[in-house]
Parts: structure tokens; C-alpha cells; sequence
């Protein structure tokens, strides 16, 4: 499974300073399928901060039939931490800057905070 994850993540059209993590959360059985949940951790150090000061995550469940031929498509569903909007590959094109709006947000949540 972190395979596939791995192939999907470098089709996405991002700038080469991203690093990301991925942790495998829990298999779930469900009526005539299995569902592999996933949770991609994304940020971008830098030199003065190699410790960034926010993080972005972008949840995936990876669905594999139990009844259909080994040969179908597995299904792919994703969505991005603050967004309960469901994203598919080849319907939804992934943008970078939902990525950059959560760090900023959570970076101006910090400094707020830090009054």
C-alpha cells in the first residue's frame, strides 16, 4: 500500500522543497472491501528552521474490492486537514496551495496566541 501512496505523491505538481511523511493509520473491513486509511504530513524546512513551525496533512483511504477481479482499479479518495471536501484522482486536480493556506493559518494562529 505505501507504494501506491508513494507513485499517487509524486504526480502531484509541487515545488521541490516539500517533505512529507506517511503514516499508515488502520485497516478497515467493510461490506465487500477493504479500506486503508493514510495520513501524508507535508512541510518545508528550511536552514534557519529545519524544524518547521507548522505541518499540513492530507488524509487518504485507499479502497480495495474483496469481490471484484484482482485486475479492477482500487479506489483512491483524499482529503486535506480543515477540508471535509472528498478529492479523487482524475477529478480532482491536488493544489499546492492548500497546502500553503493551513501552514499559513497555523502559523498565524501561533503568533496570535504568542501575544
Amino acid at each position: 500500500m505505501m507504494i501506491i501512496m508513494l507513485i499517487f505523491l509524486q504526480t502531484w505538481e509541487m515545488q521541490d522543497n516539500w517533505l512529507h511523511v506517511t503514516d499508515f493509520l488502520r485497516e478497515e473491513a467493510i461490506e465487500y472491501a477493504k479500506q486503508y486509511h493514510f495520513r501524508v504530513t507535508w512541510s518545508i524546512p528550511t536552514r534557519r528552521k529545519p524544524v518547521p513551525q507548522s505541518t499540513a496533512s492530507v488524509y487518504f483511504i485507499i479502497e480495495i474490492s474483496t469481490v471484484k477481479p484482482e485486475t479492477f482499479p482500487i479506489e483512491v479518495q483524499y482529503f486535506v486537514e480543515s477540508n471535509r471536501c472528498t478529492h479523487r484522482p482524475g477529478v480532482t486536480r491536488f493544489r499546492e496551495k492548500w497546502l500553503k493556506d493551513i501552514i499559513e493559518s497555523k502559523v498565524l494562529l501561533i503568533d496570535d496566541l504568542n501575544i
